[in-house]
């Protein structure tokens, strides 16, 4: 009788470890994809921020050159007046 116990017990311990291990290597694998969408999503936003900062210089620079043409119109109106 006491040798089924033990058996019992022993397959039920084994039982548990290995759910134990399976849901720990499952929790491992949804993390590791997690993580690397998080990474992939860094990246996109990271690009886009490039770009953002690259408009933005092409934005100033054409600011500059509208201010630098007004200016001219400016000056020629005042030489024509």
């Amino acid at each position: 009788m006491h040798t089924g116990v033990f058996y019992s017990l022993t397959v039920l311990v084994l039982t548990t470890i290995i759910i134990v291990y399976l849901i720990k290597t499952w929790h491992v694998k949804i993390q590791a994809g997690k993580e690397q969408a998080y990474q992939k999503m860094s990246e996109e936003l990271l690009a886009l921020q490039r770009d953002t900062s690259e408009h933005q210089k092409q934005i100033l620079q054409e600011l500059q050159d509208l201010n630098n043409r007004m200016k001219n119109v400016e000056k020629i109106l005042r030489e024509v007046e």
